[in-house]
């Protein structure tokens, strides 16, 4: 079997989660018995200093990877300006390959067009898809929220041109309906978690064609070690993108909160960068962040550590004693997550979405209001002032492997294709007239 991966990025140069685990997930495929499988991470045109222009180049020698850049993206109808080019040039690589599995991991910078591009030279194969975010539904980066800041629940034309006053209903009903016609090129949808499997059915995504299946890690747990020996003062620790939906600021607000409440036995540490952020919430992260450490009680509680390596993220997560996943938008499957529960570190996260369904409220985490900076910082407190609270969330859940989840999805592959063939077969019968 000869399965193609394809991905919005590579995470060697940029560690996104969906990324991470499409590549891993391609890895393990390659170390399986009778399998091989080639990871392609798509660039934007310009990206890592490939160039512009459509075309595939290698990536460091690695095996079985390779970079394609394409052309510009329409962000709003998620298409490919350069369509020719990218029928010409990932088709062409398609008919080479000739995989019996596509699976698409994103369609950001490739554009939506490719689904049908593999349909239409590869009539045969499988197409999978992973719905890591809502990017087809919510023109808003997919991220759910409405401008005014606030959560959305549903999309939908009129309620869409709500955000983007500028934009008539009538486009954004165009925008949904140009999407949904080419993924009905795919056999099947794959969800991370079922909170986002149920938005995608909401949208309108066929509920028979859309499975959850966990996303895989390619880390182990260690299970010798020891929970029960926290750090003198709590330390809190953030993992990941700073930027404006990660909910970085909740938690600087929450540190200030409780200096301004006379609590300042505990630590955070935050690990990540603002890399593609724009110069606005830069500026106010920076601000934020010398007004905390400005404040008279501060003593060094907020350590800005700075970027860190995938490998890297288990053995500084087993330096905390929480890990907290603030978010303001609902999340999917955060990979974060799946790392603190493998590090043998409960979380503190947003009560909503993906984060609410992976975390389970005082058994491995704790749950407090999401986007509060009051209710974080009265969480943070309640830990603070009961050192046996977080050594007593130790009922972790057990975190597939990649290699699980490699065989859970060749048996997904297997039916999906069993029942593409019975489709194809009912398709040849001919009805007497």
């Amino acid at each position: 079997m000869r399965i193609l991966v394809v991905v919005h990025g590579h995470p060697e140069i940029y560690a996104g989660g969906s990324e991470i685990v499409a590549r891993s997930l391609s890895a393990a495929f390659r170390a399986t018995p009778g399998v091989s499988s080639r990871f392609i991470a798509v660039l934007r045109p310009g990206e890592a200093s490939i160039g512009a222009g459509t075309g595939f180049s290698s990536f460091d020698g690695t095996e079985g990877e390779s970079l394609f850049t394409a052309g510009i993206l329409d962000d709003f109808f998620v298409s490919q300006t350069a369509l020719p080019d990218l029928t010409q040039t990932f088709g062409a690589f398609l008919k080479a390959y000739d995989p019996d599995v596509v699976h698409f991991h994103h369609i950001l910078n490739i554009g939506v067009e490719a689904l049908r591009v593999t349909r239409n030279v590869l009539p045969e194969a499988v197409i999978a898809y992973t719905t890591h975010e809502f990017i087809p539904i919510c023109n808003r980066q997919g991220q759910m929220l409405r401008t005014d800041d606030t959560l959305c629940t549903k999309a939908g034309p009129r309620r869409c041109t709500r955000c983007f006053p500028n934009i008539p209903a009538s486009e954004f009903l165009l925008r949904e309906r140009y999407i949904k016609a080419h993924f009905e090129a795919v056999d099947g949808f794959i969800a991370p978690s079922r909170f986002v499997l149920q938005r995608y059915v909401d949208w309108g995504v066929d509920e028979r064609k859309i499975t959850y299946i966990e996303n895989g890690h390619p880390a182990t747990g260690d299970a010798g070690f020891d929970l029960r020996t926290p750090n003198p003062a709590p330390v809190f620790a953030f993992f990941g993108q700073i930027n404006p939906y990660k909910g970085v600021m909740t938690l600087l607000d929450a540190v200030e909160l409780l200096l301004n409440g006379g609590v300042s036995d505990f630590v955070v540490r935050i690990h990540g960068t603002l890399r593609r952020q724009t110069q606005a919430f830069i500026d106010e992260y920076e601000a934020t962040v010398a007004r905390v450490r400005a404040h008279p009680r501060y003593a060094g509680q907020v350590q800005l550590l700075g970027a860190y390596e995938p490998a890297e993220t288990i053995a500084l997560m087993r330096e905390a004693d929480a890990i907290v996943v603030p978010s303001r938008w609902w999340e999917n499957s955060p990979l974060v997550i799946q790392e603190a529960f493998i590090a043998k570190r409960p979380v503190i996260c947003s009560d909503i979405g993906g984060m609410a369904e992976k975390v389970r409220n005082e058994v491995d985490g704790l749950h407090f209001r999401a986007r509060d900076p009051v209710s974080l910082a009265r969480l943070m407190r309640r830990c603070i002032e009961d050192r046996t609270l977080l050594p007593s969330l130790t009922e972790f859940r057990e975190i597939p492997s990649s290699g699980d989840s490699a065989r859970i999805h060749l048996d997904h592959y297997a039916s999906l294709a069993a029942a593409a063939a019975s489709r194809r077969r009912l398709s040849d019968i001919v009805v007497p007239t």
